[in-house]
């Protein structure tokens, strides 16, 4: 691009020149800046100052044009526009366009433009004359002026005039709102007549005059017909509210004849205690339940001591008076010895009311309940006691087991230094080595004797520190033999643990769960006979699993096992209490928990299966 130009209708003098150098007013070089724009586009938009063709002279004006590449003869095509002649077609475009517009009653929207002309009116004969001439006042120009120096020119106000639209009339009386438009210095308004408001309030009170006389008759036939409807539904009401009262009467007293029907069947009574004078009066249940015939007049605190159990009084005597003094509930739990002897079991609760001083209360039979908890406790302690036995029984064997080996060593020993004496043989080494087994075989026995008497100790039943292997340590002393002659191998792994327990209830529990697995594996013809015990932490938990490969339980029974008296043994081999029992005393005194499963797993290569055991006891 050499800027050298071919065709200018405005100015042919400049045909064939170049501009390559030229600069615009503002001392830009145009046609060098317009190479590098459309250098990478082939079309763009620019603007730049030039002298205008109609005017000989003056300063350059602003342009805005267009330019396109040529590509197949390398030439740029370009066309623009003078700005102010633009804009100028602009205004007169907005000016028109907003000369048609019309709102609510004809009314109009006026301009008013850079020179304070009205450009814009419905009045044609004030139309491009100037607003400050056409109004009443000089408020004009102040207004418009303090409207442009506000420092938010987009907002408006409100002024009030007198327009002058004809010499001969009186000027029109107006209210307009005024807006600033900053870019082209105008001032746009629109407004009202003050005499088309006065007609405006004069038909709207007119129309609200008659709506409130039509609002005034509508209340008054509406309010006729609401008091009738309303005496008309109140008479129904009434007979209904009649009827609903009788049916409630009637059923509250089935309910009530109910709920006597419920407490006598229940045995339930109903008492109450004025705590001034210290009577009582009681309901008929009561006196049933108590089995009286003759009941005085006033009862109190003083007759229902005549007929409790004398070990009962002071517990009733503490709860009625601390619920009295300190306003707290009454509950106790006391015999009544009947007339005839027998015990009554009752439960006897009551609420003291500080606004009528009275003590509000029920009493109910619970006799079967306390025989029921009493045959219980009854049978937990057979058990409990049968246990022993079993557990007595089978110390004594496992003494005898244990004793046989010993008591076979000392008299070896002693038969064979007697006839190496009498033959001559005997050496002082000889007499000295047996005299130490001898020694080791009755230690051996001591230790034993000391193993089951600390098993049957009371003391060992109370919590203490220990550990886990220490535990395991000593159930197998205790059982050792039974499983070396059955050829039972015992697999140990033991996390040591120490935690605080009952050691011989541990100790009992493991023998329950070990003989289980001796007994079921020396019925079977098994070359390789295991147990496993591990201990390990889980969480909080101390986890002892004790598992063999005896084939498990039948899926049938499983569940039945911890119950009392189940078994699969003969009644010559097993009471079905040992099970029962170690759940017993891992759940209710060692604060833990037992279950059993069957578990299949691997040992050395060969595949098992067998009843697994698993104990958690609680170390926090």
């Amino acid at each position: 691009m050499d800027a050298n130009t071919i065709l200018n209708s405005a100015f042919p003098k400049f045909n064939g020149m170049s501009f390559w150098n030229h600069q615009d007013a503002k001392g830009t070089f145009i046609f060098q800046d317009m190479k590098k724009l459309l250098k990478n586009n082939n079309e763009v938009y620019y603007d730049w100052y030039w002298k205008d063709p109609l005017k000989k002279e003056g300063n350059e004006r602003l342009k805005i044009g267009y330019f396109k590449k040529f590509e197949p003869y390398g030439i740029y095509i370009g066309t623009g526009f003078y700005y102010k002649d633009y804009e100028y077609s602009l205004k007169e475009e907005v000016a028109n366009y907003i000369s048609k517009l019309r709102y609510k009653d004809n009314r109009y929207i006026f301009v008013i433009d850079e020179y304070r002309n009205l450009i814009v009116n419905k009045y044609k004969s004030i139309l491009y004359k100037n607003i400050q001439e056409n109004t009443d006042g000089d408020f004009w120009e102040n207004s418009i002026d303090d409207l442009i120096k506000k420092k938010n020119k987009t907002d408006g106000f409100y002024v009030e005039y007198g327009l002058k639209v004809d010499e001969y009339v009186d000027p029109i009386k107006k209210i307009s709102y005024l807006l600033y438009f900053e870019n082209w210095d105008w001032v746009l308004g629109t407004g009202f007549e003050l005499s088309s408001i006065k007609s405006t309030i004069e038909d709207k009170q007119n129309y609200l005059e008659e709506k409130y006389k039509n609002y005034l008759n509508s209340i008054f036939l509406l309010g006729f017909t609401f008091v009738f409807f309303i005496l008309i539904f109140s008479s129904f009401i009434s007979k209904y509210i009649e009827k609903s009262f009788l049916n409630y009467t009637r059923n509250l007293e089935e309910k009530q004849n109910l709920l006597l029907k419920a407490h006598e069947i229940g045995g339930f009574g109903n008492w109450e205690m004025d705590t001034n004078s210290m009577t009582a009066i009681w309901s008929d249940s009561i006196i049933k339940i108590f089995g009286i015939e003759k009941v005085p007049k006033k009862v109190g605190p003083e007759f229902l001591k005549t007929i409790m159990h004398k070990d009962d009084w002071k517990c009733f005597e503490s709860s009625i008076y601390t619920a009295i003094k300190e306003h707290k509930e009454h509950r106790c739990t006391y015999r009544i010895i009947k007339p005839d002897g027998s015990i009554v079991w009752v439960e006897c609760k009551g609420l003291y009311d500080s606004s009528t001083k009275k003590i509000l209360g029920t009493i109910q039979n619970i006799t079967e309940r306390m025989q029921f908890e009493i045959d219980k406790q009854e049978k937990e302690k057979l058990i409990q006691y049968q246990s022993k036995m079993a557990a007595m029984g089978e110390m004594i064997g496992n003494i005898a087991h244990q004793w046989r080996q010993p008591l076979s060593v000392i008299s070896t020993a002693s038969t064979g230094i007697k006839l190496k004496k009498e033959m001559g043989e005997l050496s002082d080494e000889d007499l000295l080595n047996t005299m130490d087994n001898i020694n080791n075989s009755t230690q051996y026995l001591s230790q034993t004797i000391d193993d089951f008497r600390n098993f049957f100790n009371p003391a060992q039943q109370n919590f203490t520190m220990v550990s886990i292997e220490d535990i395991i340590e000593s159930t197998f002393n205790l059982v050792h033999t039974q499983y070396v002659s059955k050829g039972i191998s015992i697999i140990k792994n033991i996390e040591d643990i120490s935690f605080k327990t009952s050691k011989n209830g541990l100790i009992q529990v493991l023998i329950n769960i070990l003989n289980n697995s001796r007994d079921v594996l020396a019925e079977q013809n098994k070359q390789k006979k295991y147990i496993f015990i591990n201990s390990f932490k889980k969480s909080k938990d101390l986890v002892i699993e004790i598992y063999d490969n005896g084939n498990g339980i039948d899926e049938k029974i499983i569940n039945r096992i911890f119950e009392p008296y189940f078994t699969t043994k003969y009644k010559s081999q097993g009471t079905g209490i040992g099970l029962y029992m170690s759940q017993e005393i891992i759940e209710k005194q060692l604060n833990g928990k037992i279950v059993v499963e069957n578990y299949s797993y691997n040992y050395e290569g060969e595949d098992y299966m067998g009843a697994k055991f698993t104990i958690k006891i609680s170390l926090s």
